[in-house]
């Protein structure tokens, strides 16, 4: 009986696991990267002004509306993140899976060779005779399997190590990410503010002013040469409980505290109730943005 010798396994060149869960690493976090770019967000952000006609509507309801826009993409790319991660994970943790499959069909293969024959001794030492081509051929093959068999394991235990890695790291950076920056809840926020703009029924308070103040942005994950669209004061009064309040005043608004009586922290409450301007100050209940000021006394 003749066994064909090019009938042998195929010894598999080195796999690249490492690599692959790179791939699956890297992108969600660098789609991440473009979402919060200056790029992309001062295009969303001021995408409705700009679509705005002149005298078009609140500059609340526009500053909220963009905001709105650029959290469904932070959403969006969240979830295909998440799938990437999640996707590609288990196909490398499958893909390992089948490299140890593949071994009990070496081990059958390693099987169904024929077994060694013992030669005859005639009596004499050190007289063992030369192996034949179908013995040589026979312990090539088996060696041929055992090298396989062990590439094979260490294809299976990286592909696998490479896949549980990136199903814990990729998800989990992911998630934290939105749960550090609120994002799966700020499309609520802003569509409820912009409800509550289009009603009429945002809450509006008797307040001083701060004239501290500073340019700001509307909650969400950020990056550095993101514009401030917005200022941000602090607000206080009877209204408040006597409790500071920040509130964001639309860029649009072009609102100013330039000229007025400013309100002193450093003097008591008759003070400035005779000497510092008051406000009625209007604004939306969740992310505090300022549709209305105007002066009362």
């Amino acid at each position: 009986m003749r066994h064909n010798r090019s009938a042998g396994p195929a010894v598999r060149g080195k796999p690249r696991p490492v690599f692959a869960a790179g791939i699956g690493l890297t992108a969600p976090i660098l789609m991440l990267l473009w979402a919060i770019s200056p790029s992309v967000t001062s295009w969303l952000w001021t995408l409705p002004a700009r679509q705005a006609g002149a005298g078009e509507a609140l500059p609340a309801r526009l500053l909220l509306e963009g905001y709105l826009l650029w959290y469904l993409v932070l959403l969006a790319v969240l979830a295909v993140g998440l799938a990437l991660g999640i996707g590609l994970s288990l196909l490398l943790i499958v893909l390992g899976v089948r490299f140890l499959r593949r071994n009990g069909s070496l081990s059958a293969m390693a099987a169904a060779l024929p077994p060694p024959e013992f030669p005859e001794w005639d009596g004499e030492e050190d007289s063992a005779p030369p192996l034949s081509q179908e013995e040589q051929w026979r312990d090539e093959m088996r060696a041929r399997l055992e090298v396989q068999k062990r590439k094979n394991i260490h294809a299976a235990m990286g592909r696998i190590a490479a896949g549980v890695w990136a199903m814990l790291i990729v998800p989990g950076l992911l998630i934290a990410c939105a749960g550090t920056e609120d994002i799966l809840s700020l499309p609520g926020l802003a569509r409820a503010d912009l409800e509550e703009i289009e009603a009429g029924q945002t809450q509006t308070l008797t307040v001083w002013i701060s004239p501290k103040s500073r340019p700001a942005r509307l909650p969400g994950p950020y990056t550095a040469g993101q514009k401030s669209l917005s200022t941000r004061y602090g607000i206080i009064g009877w209204d408040t409980g006597g409790a500071w309040v920040m509130v964001y005043v639309p860029d649009g608004m072009d609102f100013s505290l330039t000229g007025t009586r400013l309100y002193q922290e450093d003097k008591n409450q008759a003070w400035n109730m005779e000497n510092a301007q008051r406000f009625s100050v209007s604004f939306t209940s969740r992310l505090k943005v300022v549709t209305e000021i105007t002066p009362v006394d």
